[in-house]
């Protein structure tokens, strides 16, 4: 299914019968019957008929980043750093195997993403309905304490390629996917042989 990108629309796409966009959310572990009362306004929103809300709650075991982020946030060369170091080695261990030898445990990153297909024309009226509607579903988000961002095409094909390319589960190496324009979908999301 070919799709045109319009670049002065930031993370939506839309093809000739649809338009959507992703949302990146902050999980939340835990929510009070407050935050529930104000995540009903998701469903108050005036949507056309034909929209789908789609949740998914995806476990990265790329934890990297947040360990890397833990040790620079010591003094360099410093006892701290040292144990900062330790520790971040040990955690990754826990990667593709259990941390403890008498349960399951395994370290995760947890990411929540909301993606809204909705039914429309990509012309000007089309458009300025989705926006309005990403702004609106933000906006409940906001008010219930979870922030949000709309989910640039790069930062989704880095998540859909994670999910999709088990091999490089947990392995740290930085391999962005790319997309390029005017070739079909199913041949413009990988450069190189996907590994399966």
């Amino acid at each position: 299914m070919p799709q045109r990108p319009e670049p002065t629309v930031l993370g939506q796409q839309h093809h000739a019968t649809q338009l959507r966009f992703p949302v990146a959310l902050a999980r939340l572990p835990g929510a009070s019957d407050e935050m529930a009362r104000i995540l009903l306004g998701l469903f108050n929103q005036q949507y056309q008929v034909g929209t789908t809300l789609q949740f998914c709650l995806w476990a990265s075991p790329e934890i990297s980043p947040a360990l890397a982020h833990w040790i620079h946030a010591r003094q360099p060369g410093s006892i701290y750093e040292r144990m900062a170091r330790r520790r971040a080695e040990y955690l990754s261990q826990g990667l593709r195997q259990s941390l403890f030898s008498d349960s399951p445990y395994l370290l995760r990153n947890f990411q929540v993403t909301l993606a809204v297909f909705m039914p429309g024309e990509p012309d000007s009226h089309g458009i300025t309905d989705a926006l309005a509607l990403r702004d609106g579903l933000m906006g409940v988000l906001r008010s219930a304490g979870f922030p949000s961002r709309t989910l640039e095409p790069a930062g989704l094909l880095n998540l859909l390629d994670e999910m999709l390319n088990p091999a490089k589960l947990g392995s740290s190496a930085p391999s962005p996917a790319t997309m390029t324009t005017n070739n079909p979908s199913r041949n413009r999301y990988w450069h190189g042989t996907p590994k399966y």
